[in-house]
């Protein structure tokens, strides 16, 4: 699904009447862009992509905690996705608003006091659902590790009688589980976080690498702000790894 998105589902939401973004379009400041066309499309292709998937693994092999692990899974990908594209729209608003304040500053710009407060009311607005959402999806995310817990804990114990043998297993059962789930939410959570944040940004270093054609060390590279984050990028998810 997330190929096919890249490799032409994007494009499908003309014929529904919300076609991506023109390349040189401007940017849309604001809450607005969260609820425009490609944004709609995308929100109606996440959730029928979802809603395919979790039918025919209903039907396939059914489990009694499918709910938490498809759909929930599916409702925290979104919410990070959607705090991700939150932190763009506000690297979008401090472009054109501290040019207005720099204009205001130097006297070449004209404006009044609603210009200027519509301006912080765009921000405010922006800061205000992305800082809900990520309560909501911390929340969310607690409630699904804790359900996590239960059927790794409800497995280990329709195997029981293979593990009581096992020194300090109940133990085991407890901690472990509960260690293991709270480093897979930190480590999963921030993880795909990271990933979306890279995808969603390398559009803006495309744009901002027009005046950059040499990196320190490497000298003149193609793409160069790209070819840096990713190397970053794996550079220290390695370092990580190897030292973990």
């Amino acid at each position: 699904a997330i190929l096919f998105w890249f490799f032409g589902g994007e494009q499908l939401g003309a014929i529904l009447g919300m076609p991506p973004a023109a390349a040189d379009a401007p940017p849309i400041i604001g809450i607005a862009v969260l609820w425009s066309k490609p944004f709609l499309w995308f929100y109606m292709y996440f959730v029928a992509c979802v809603a395919i998937f979790y039918a025919f693994w209903s039907w396939y092999a059914p489990h009694p905690w499918q709910n938490w692990s498809i759909l929930m899974t599916a409702v925290i990908l979104f919410f990070i996705y959607f705090n991700v594209q939150v932190s763009v729209a506000v690297n979008n608003w401090y472009g054109p608003f501290f040019d207005y304040v720099q204009g205001l500053m130097s006297g070449t710009t004209p404006s009044t006091d609603i210009e200027f407060y519509r301006g912080l009311a765009d921000f405010s607005w922006l800061a205000l659902v992305g800082m809900n959402v990520q309560v909501v999806n911390a929340f969310i995310v607690s409630h699904w590790i804790f359900r996590w817990r239960t059927a790794m804990n409800d497995y280990f114990m329709a195997n029981w009688g293979r593990l009581r043998h096992i020194e300090g297993a109940s133990q085991r059962i407890q901690e472990d589980t509960m260690r293991f789930s709270q480093i897979m939410e930190d480590l999963g959570s921030s993880f795909v976080q990271s990933i979306m944040t890279l995808i969603a940004f390398l559009p803006v270093m495309i744009q901002l690498q027009a005046h950059i054609t040499e990196l320190p060390i490497l000298g003149a590279v193609p793409q160069p702000l790209v070819v840096a984050a990713l190397g970053w990028c794996i550079f220290g998810t390695a370092s990580v790894m190897l030292a973990g």
